[in-house]
């Protein structure tokens, strides 16, 4: 997808400012950018793991204007990249993600350095009193291209405001697109649209294509739910993905959305209806004196069963095993999901040569 990057920054060098990155205090309050972890936007009820929701990974750069109060004076504050050299580039697109919520006069600004002057890009708004908040989140992308040719470019992130909610930025790049247009649409769902009785496995296991019109390559995210719109993102996925965990006698709708550097397409909403009875049996042999509750579950999942469990196995939708519990580590038959994202999970139970698979939402 890009030709050539020619600035890349994601924070995880530690929790100071990364090598050739300045912070500046214009206006000596002493309320700055900060590298931060833990995925937790300021202004929002805590605890919450927002950051980590829209995109931002490990270590972030953030202005937490809500966490300095409203004792400090005026905040006038920027995050500068290192120069770059840009010479061999015709054309520069800048994205990250983020969390942006501007109030109460907050404002946030990116501006890039065309060599002999700073330019402003972009002006998230704000909004003046209690509401309407201004909220950006996700990833975000923009031409830049008045650094294509510059020897001496450079990014910054310019926030002003007085106790003002929080700006958050992670996974900054900029490159040079070989893409010339925003991607084609997918088409030709399968299963298909409105398709009824649709076999899955016993872990409910079904794959999903669709034709990607010569898009191979892009990055691809499918959307997935019982609801229309789907609720779920699986991003990062294959043309032909296989997803776990679904049910029987169940209607889902999804569709798929195709990214490169110029922009996302969205495809129609599909909906298939699962049959009401796996594919096989499988070898599960299963534990049918056991629940677990709560279910949806913000962090402990309880587990009651009549044996002890040895082993507790926790996978996403994509039969990824995202956490695994032993016998000592199951305390008062409890196991904490805390640290997990929101979205469905299949949590596999085992006691001596029994297992259960459960299906379980972590909100």
């Amino acid at each position: 997808m890009f030709a050539q990057e020619v600035l890349s920054e994601d924070f995880e060098a530690g929790l100071t400012v990364p090598t050739g990155w300045t912070i500046e205090d214009l206006t000596t309050s002493g309320e700055i950018w900060t590298i931060e972890t833990g995925g937790e936007a300021g202004g929002f009820t805590a605890p919450n793991t927002l950051l980590y929701e829209s995109g931002l990974e490990g270590n972030y750069a953030t202005m937490d204007s809500d966490g300095y109060g409203s004792e400090g004076g005026a905040e006038n504050t920027t995050l500068t990249s290192p120069v770059f050299d840009a010479s061999s580039i015709t054309s520069a697109t800048l994205t990250f993600d983020t969390v942006y919520n501007g109030n109460f006069g907050g404002l946030g600004e990116i501006e890039v350095y065309n060599g002999s002057a700073w330019v402003n890009v972009q002006t998230y708004a704000t909004a003046i009193g209690s509401t309407p908040n201004t909220t950006i989140t996700g990833s975000q992308l923009f031409d830049i291209s008045e650094i294509a040719g510059v020897t001496n470019a450079q990014i910054r992130f310019v926030w002003t405001g007085n106790w003002s909610i929080s700006w958050s930025i992670d996974n900054i790049s900029v490159f040079q697109c070989t893409e010339t247009a925003a991607p084609a649409v997918a088409t030709t769902p399968l299963p298909a649209d409105a398709a009824t009785a649709i076999g899955i496995t016993a872990d409910g296991g079904l794959n999903f294509s669709w034709n990607d019109a010569g898009n191979a390559g892009d990055n691809y995210t499918l959307n997935i739910g019982t609801t229309n719109p789907p609720s779920q993102a699986i991003e990062g996925i294959e043309n032909g993905v296989l997803i776990t965990g679904l049910g029987l006698s169940t209607t889902y709708f999804w569709s798929i959305d195709i990214t490169n550097c110029f922009g996302t397409t969205t495809s129609s909403v599909w909906s298939f209806t699962t049959d009401d009875q796996f594919l096989s049996i499988g070898e599960e042999v299963s534990l049918e004196t056991l629940n677990v509750y709560p279910n949806p579950t913000s962090d402990v999942l309880n587990i009651k069963s009549s044996q002890d469990v040895d082993n507790v196995t926790v996978f996403n939708l994509l039969g990824q095993n995202v956490a695994n519990f032993t016998k000592n580590e199951i305390n008062n038959s409890s196991i904490d999901l805390s640290e997990l994202s929101k979205g469905l999970y299949l949590v596999k139970i085992s006691s001596g040569t029994k297992t259960k698979t459960l299906r379980v939402t972590k909100e």
